[in-house]
């Protein structure tokens, strides 16, 4: 069952929408990792690498990212450094911001606790 996030996630989203402003409130760590983001309506499908992620969500590279606004069912795909065996990360998010030709930018709405405490082992992880 997916939960709703953090509160600050979404309050951060919501100032950066009253504002206009992109710029994050919570950091972001480099990793790169294999993504697939799905449209929750249409079920289009990309694909495309990270090139950061954090608490509240994750930057991803691709060609062609879905418009701003747009609701996504995402996996996240990485090594485990000590286990060489791949893991996965899956949430519910939307495009905050998106670059034609670059990629987009989102923020994570909800996921399973599961899913949560793996998010924070990553980012721990990434901390180092």
């Amino acid at each position: 069952m997916f939960m709703p996030m953090r509160t600050d996630c979404s309050k951060a989203a919501n100032k950066a929408a009253l504002t206009g402003r992109q710029r994050r409130q919570t950091p972001r760590y480099p990793c790169v990792a294999s993504a697939v983001a799905v449209d929750v309506k249409s079920q289009a499908r990309i694909t495309g690498r990270t090139s950061e992620l954090g608490h509240c969500g994750c930057y991803v590279d691709t060609i062609s990212p879905f418009v701003a606004g747009t609701q996504v069912w995402m996996q996240i795909t990485k090594e485990d450094a000590s286990t060489c065996e791949l893991v996965h990360f899956s949430a519910i998010a939307v495009v905050l911001y998106s670059t034609p030709g670059a990629g987009m930018g989102l923020l994570f709405t909800s996921m399973p606790s599961s899913e949560f405490v793996a998010l924070n082992g990553w980012i721990a992880e990434l901390q180092r």
